[in-house]
């Protein structure tokens, strides 16, 4: 499954989680039995766009397999502290604009704890209690970003089918040092339009022809066709075309 059809699955999902009917919620994930009875509640306080909210999470008992388990939330992922749209908006934050995680961990700060920069933007606004304050740190943000990721390591033939190209990318090299002292090469197909990076390729170095050569093959093998550039970004040693 390409990532496309990832991405509208899981919205789909969220939808279907959203319009469960009373009877839906009673029928048990474990045995599909229906009729499960209501087993008290437990309590969750995730930080979302309005704050840090006290939420109550129904809880059902299966008469049937007499096992137990929670309502799910389309919002609030399990065992998170914070809602399903607070951390797509961070990794969107992230894409999007090319912020550092520091820098993404704060601005959601800010808006989510009405803290820290929104003081900037409302002075005279009263600071948030300590104890309703938001914490988030960049290395919860790299986590969310990483956990994505991991989803599809390994993963390349037809990943990007589907998805749009400006027709505008550039390619880049990264230099990065690995466990042990040893030195690779991190190379990168990137649109400049949408910000979108094709799956890249590790290399000895940046100045072989045939280390650029598979990273375009590589990308046409996630989905990028073949042309679909007209134009390079000048960002690293090089701007490229895309290979017809």
């Amino acid at each position: 499954m390409h990532i496309m059809d990832r991405a509208r699955a899981f919205v789909e999902s969220l939808r279907r989680m959203s319009q469960r009917s009373e009877n839906d919620r009673r029928c048990c994930p474990l045995c599909h039995t229906p009729g499960a009875i209501k087993h008290g509640f437990r309590v969750r306080r995730p930080y979302t766009f309005r704050g840090r909210i006290e939420v109550r999470v129904q809880r059902y008992l299966c008469e049937a397999c007499g096992g137990t388990y929670s309502e799910d939330h389309p919002d609030l992922p399990v065992g998170s502290w914070y809602a399903r749209s607070v951390q797509r908006y961070a990794i969107d934050q992230w894409m999007y604009t090319g912020s550092s995680f520091r820098r993404v961990a704060e601005w959601v700060r800010s808006m989510v704890g009405k803290q820290e920069r929104w003081q900037v933007w409302h002075p005279t606004s009263t600071p948030s209690p300590e104890e309703e304050r938001c914490r988030l740190s960049h290395s919860t943000v790299q986590r969310w970003v990483d956990k994505g990721a991991q989803r599809v390591e390994g993963q390349v033939e037809g990943l990007y089918a589907g998805v749009p190209s400006s027709g505008l990318l550039g390619a880049d090299g990264l230099w990065v040092r690995l466990r042990g002292g040893t030195v690779r090469v991190l190379l990168m197909l990137r649109d400049s339009a949408t910000g979108l990076l094709w799956p890249p390729v590790v290399a000895l170095g940046e100045e072989a022809a045939s280390a650029w050569a598979a990273l375009f093959a590589q990308a046409q093998r996630a989905g990028l066709a073949g042309g679909a550039a007209r134009s390079g970004e000048r960002r690293g040693p090089r701007a490229t075309q895309l290979p017809a």
